[in-house]
Parts: structure tokens; C-alpha cells; sequence
């Protein structure tokens, strides 16, 4: 046998063979130690009696936590800059099928859109021309606004230039007005399309200005013939008599008279920064101001 401490032996057999307790209450089974010959080993019986309780007495199996196994979605991450994975200690919740919110709904699907009682002899194609032209009336009408205002500014200061182009801003504004009243009254339905920004918003000088709005003029005026060449195809004499005797022979008097400005500020040599374009200005846009 082993031969052990006198203190540590007697710890022993107080604690393990003979039911020595820590608390001060409990009192020990038998305080008598078993020595042999006042030697420090034990002797003989009691070792063999203490090897044999260690060996039938199971062993004390503590019970431990239950991890589930680590996986991408049962790993977690640290707090911090740096981190690293850690299993956690139960299960992630699945993702519960919620009642559907009343205000949060899909929306219906559009119901088609009833026939208008009063349509008649109105083509589908007039429709979406007359829809395509408002559309351009528009565009005409934001090219000639930046015209106007370019003009007005301090560094250009052609005043009389400016109220020109700012009325024939207004007058394709209700143009355009004027065509989507046709287009309810025919009991077709207005379709607001996409308006195209100004092409230019700087220019040289005041002629080029000019000679940009008469090009744009021209364009207005062929998407009409257009349009009143539909409706002829269609036999639709409403909107024949509409556009021959409303806007076809207004956008063709203005074409004219911007293209005369053209010319007599052309014939008078205009370059850049002269004196030519003030005169102008002055003379020939500023008749208007005798009769305000």
C-alpha cells in the first residue's frame, strides 16, 4: 500500500470511510481511527472496504445543457469589431404566417374602364393622336417658357422678346387644354403622357432663339395635319371642323410672323451682342406696349 500523510489519511477516513460531515451538526458515524501499529498506513479492512463502495456506487453523471447543433442558422455572432460564431442555446423561431393586415391588402386588379355613353364615330386611333399631340403642346409650350426667360435675364435684357415668347408660351397651354375638353366631350379618355424638357435652354443670341421656336412651330404644325388627316380618313367631321377652323389656321398665321421676325432681324446683320437686336426689340416687338 501507499504510504500516506498522518493528516491527509486522517482527512480521508474521516470524510470517505467514516461519513465525516463539514457541518458542525452532523456528527461522524465512528470517531475511533483505524490505525495498525500506530503506523500512518491504514489498515488493511478498512482500505478494502472503502475500494469496494467506490467500485459499486455509480458515478455521479451531472446533468449538462443542451446545445443544438452549430449551423448557419443557429450561430451567432459577438458583439464588436471582431467576431466569432457561438452556438446558441435553443432553437430559432420560424417565421409565423401573420394575418394579412386590411390596409396593407394587394390591390384589386383595374377593372377595365366602361365605354362612354356618349361616344360616337370616335376611333381609338383619334384617341391616342389627339392624346400624343396634347402631349407635344406641352413640350412647345415649356420650349417657348425658356425661351422667354433666357431673354429676361440681366446679361440678355430684351424685354419685348421676353412677353413675345412668354404669351405664345400660354397660348400652347390652352391649346392643349382646349384638346383634352374635346377629348371628354368625344367621351374618350385622357392619357397624360410624358413631356419632353425644353432641347436648348442657352443660346447666342436672340435670332437663334428664333429660328429654334420656328422650327418647333413647324413640327406643332405638321402633328395637326397629321391629326386632321386621320380624322378625314375616319370621316370624323367634328374633329375635322375642330381643328381646321381652331388651330390650323392660328398656327399657320404665327408661323408666318415669326418667320418675318427672322428675316428683318436677319437683313439687319445681327451679330452677336449688336445694336441691332436692341432696335429691334425697341421698334418691332415694342408696338405692343402703346396699346397695354
Amino acid at each position: 500500500m501507499v504510504a500516506l500523510d498522518a493528516g491527509i489519511a486522517e482527512s480521508l477516513s474521516d470524510k470517505l470511510v467514516l461519513g465525516y460531515s463539514d457541518n458542525p451538526k452532523v456528527k461522524p458515524a465512528s470517531s475511533k481511527l483505524c490505525y495498525d501499529n500506530g503506523e500512518t498506513n491504514f489498515n488493511q479492512k478498512s482500505l478494502k472496504k472503502f475500494y469496494k463502495r467506490a467500485r459499486t456506487q455509480p458515478p455521479v453523471v451531472w446533468p449538462r445543457a443542451r446545445f443544438w447543433s452549430p449551423t448557419s442558422s443557429t450561430m451567432g455572432r459577438l458583439r464588436g469589431g471582431r467576431w466569432r460564431s457561438r452556438p446558441r442555446r435553443c432553437r430559432p423561431r420560424k417565421p409565423a404566417d401573420r394575418a394579412p393586415i386590411p390596409w396593407a391588402l394587394e390591390s384589386p386588379a383595374m377593372m377595365p374602364t366602361p365605354p362612354s355613353q356618349v361616344r360616337q364615330n370616335y376611333r381609338l386611333e383619334c384617341e391616342a393622336a389627339l392624346n400624343s399631340h396634347t402631349a407635344l403642346e406641352f413640350h412647345a409650350s415649356f420650349q417657348c417658357l425658356a425661351v422667354a426667360f433666357y431673354l429676361n435675364r440681366d446679361d440678355v435684357g430684351l424685354k419685348h422678346f421676353y412677353r413675345f415668347f412668354l404669351l405664345r408660351s400660354h397660348e400652347h397651354s390652352k391649346t392643349a387644354e382646349s384638346l383634352m375638353f374635346l377629348q371628354n366631350r368625344r367621351g374618350g379618355r385622357i392619357s397624360f403622357l410624358d413631356i419632353r424638357m425644353p432641347e436648348t435652354q442657352q443660346w447666342e443670341s436672340a435670332l437663334q432663339a428664333m429660328q429654334d421656336t420656328l422650327h418647333l412651330e413647324k413640327s406643332v404644325n405638321q402633328s395637326l395635319l397629321d391629326l386632321h388627316k386621320l380624322a378625314t380618313d375616319s370621316s370624323d367631321a367634328h374633329l375635322c371642323h375642330f381643328l381646321g377652323t381652331g388651330y390650323l389656321d392660328q398656327q399657320v398665321k404665327f408661323i408666318k410672323e415669326l418667320g418675318d421676325h427672322v428675316s428683318n432681324l436677319s437683313n439687319v446683320g445681327s451679330p452677336e451682342g449688336s445694336l441691332a437686336e436692341y432696335v429691334f426689340d425697341k421698334l418691332t416687338l415694342g408696338d405692343g406696349d402703346k396699346e397695354d
